[in-house]
């Protein structure tokens, strides 16, 4: 331990191979494996291992400081379960009703894509799949809820139909 008078503060002095051990902890804690499928988990066991080796062989500090931020970068791209799991539903809501588009009007197609776009945010930050699989429904039940250049036909002949008829009724009723 080395004593500091200005702030009253002890600091542990390692030496060098307290400190390796020390990072090695470090690095078997750094992820949880359980989130990771298990070619993932090879991947990420094998990261391990090779920085481990690599800590062992550094000459000093710094060396091994490098060794373990150059693990964490490594393991930090390694994606999880999950991770895998929201973009296969991006994916999926990427595509939705896409072969589709030419039978909305333009503000249903805005609409589309706006939903799409928040249903990417909402993906993102879900922590389940359970999460993402809801939010993925949501966004195909508010996509299906919107009407087609058909719907909006349909209801317009419905209305001048009922103008009409009004119309004639009027004329008559006189």
């Amino acid at each position: 331990y080395k004593y500091h008078e200005q702030d009253n503060s002890w600091e542990v002095i390692l030496t060098l191979e307290e400190y390796k051990e020390d990072v090695k902890r470090k690095l078997d804690n750094y992820v949880d494996l359980s989130l990771y499928d298990d070619e993932e988990k090879a991947t990420v066991n094998n990261v391990i291992d090779t920085a481990k080796n690599n800590i062992d062989d550094a000459a000093d500090i710094n060396a091994v400081k490098a060794v373990f931020e150059q693990a964490k970068g490594q393991l930090d791209a390694v994606k999880t379960s999950l991770d895998k799991y929201k973009e296969a539903s991006i994916a999926i809501r990427n595509g939705y009703k896409n072969d589709e588009l030419n039978k909305y009007r333009d503000a249903e197609k805005e609409d589309i894509a706006s939903l799409k776009r928040l249903a990417v945010e909402d993906v993102n930050a879900a922590s389940s799949k359970d999460e993402v699989d809801s939010i993925v429904v949501g966004l195909k039940l508010d996509i299906d809820d919107l009407k087609t250049d058909e719907d909006y036909k349909v209801e317009e002949l419905a209305e001048a139909k009922k103008e009409a008829t009004s119309k004639i009724r009027n004329h008559y009723a006189r």
